[in-house]
This record gives C-alpha cells, sequence and structure tokens, in this order.
C-alpha cells in the first residue's frame, strides 16, 4: 500500500515540478519546494486515511513521517543542485532520478522507523 501511495505523491511531484518550471518559469529548487510540499500532503492524507488507523503513538509516528519526508525533501534539493549545476544536466532527468532516490530513502526510514520501531 505504501508503494502505491508514494507512487501516486511522486507523480503529482514530478508533474508539478514540470508545471512550475515550464509554465510559470518558477526557479528550479523553489519549484522543487513547492511540489514536494504538495506530494508530502497527499502522502500524508492517505496514510494517515489507510495506514494510520491505529491510534496508538499517532502524534510520534505523524512526526516522525514528516521528518523523514522532509529529509527527503532536502535529498532531493541537494540532487537537483548537484545534477544541474555541478554535473551540468537537465533538471527533468536529474528531477527523476531524484525522486526516485529520495523515494527509496523515505520508503526504507519509515518502514524501519515510522511503521517498525514506533509501531
Amino acid at each position: 500500500m505504501y508503494v502505491c501511495i508514494g507512487a501516486v505523491a511522486s507523480s503529482t511531484d514530478g508533474f508539478l515540478y514540470f508545471f512550475f518550471t515550464r509554465t510559470f518559469s518558477l526557479w528550479y529548487l523553489a519549484a522543487n519546494f513547492l511540489s514536494v510540499n504538495v506530494g508530502i500532503s497527499i502522502s500524508f492524507f492517505l496514510n494517515s486515511y489507510l495506514n494510520f488507523r491505529k491510534t496508538h503513538r499517532l502524534l510520534r509516528r505523524a512526526v516522525s513521517f514528516y521528518g523523514i519526508c522532509y529529509f527527503g525533501m532536502l535529498l532531493s534539493m541537494c540532487i537537483l543542485f548537484l545534477g544541474t549545476r555541478v554535473i551540468g544536466m537537465s533538471d527533468i532527468p536529474v528531477k527523476i532520478a531524484a525522486v526516485m532516490l529520495s523515494g527509496i530513502a523515505q520508503f526504507l526510514f519509515n518502514k524501519f522507523v515510522t511503521y517498525g520501531r514506533i509501531a
């Protein structure tokens, strides 16, 4: 279930990033910040409805989930900056790689921290 929710959130993130950068010519890091926050909100809403049904340590689980998501956003910002400014690649392939790498990191952290040790 977490993978399906992540796919919806990541797809929304990628679409919005493309929309913000290509339609509004928004700076790529600002576009990433906005699109990732929308993805986090979607992910939290769906996870709250589907996976947080247990009320045991709900606040702790929510704080852990958001912390991990914002760690993922920081990771994606670093990947975007390094890929575009240091390596000189186009932002779209770098964004795709950033979504995949940060998504894997978030999945593993949430699996073992948010839903594992705390649950």
